[in-house]
């Protein structure tokens, strides 16, 4: 039984961290792009020194990247900078859809010559989990292709 409770707890936590995340970020999205990009950015330093949890992770994997020869400070500095900008892709995500709902996603997202070089289809494109990987699926189905996505979702 308190299996169920500490699931509860967690559940609304997420919840609760899930609409907040939602607010803040589309309120910063609705200010102009590079104060918004500024914003975001700042908050994902503070968040990285804040969160001590997600800073020591963050640490062991980037530890684990690098090896001993990197000293701490480096680590923290990368570690900062990661989260800043984890925070500008999710503040990209939210324009994405905007854009997209305006029809204005092929002015925002530079795809140059890509229907020239794409095989024809089906064929398969495998990408990184780096950045804002959704805008490029966004940007092939504003082309007319028909895309499909594979992800794990997320635990929270």
């Amino acid at each position: 039984m308190g299996d169920l409770v500490d699931v509860a707890r967690v559940s609304l936590r997420h919840r609760l961290e899930y609409s907040l995340t939602r607010v803040v970020v589309g309120a910063v999205a609705l200010l102009p792009e590079r104060l918004a990009y500024g914003v975001a950015s700042g908050a994902g330093r503070l968040f990285f020194w804040l969160a001590r949890g997600r800073r020591r992770l963050a640490l062991r994997f980037l530890r684990h990247a690098f090896g001993p020869q990197v000293a701490e400070a480096e680590l923290l500095r990368l570690g900062s900078r990661s989260t800043a900008n984890l925070f500008k892709v999710a503040l990209d995500s939210v324009r994405l859809v905007r854009w997209a709902q305006q029809g204005r996603l092929l002015q925002r997202v530079e795809v140059g010559d890509i229907t020239d070089v794409l095989p024809k289809p089906p064929f398969l494109i495998v990408t990184a989990h780096l950045g804002c990987w959704e805008a490029g699926a966004m940007a092939l189905a504003a082309l007319g292709l028909d895309v499909h996505v594979v992800v794990k979702a997320a635990r929270n």
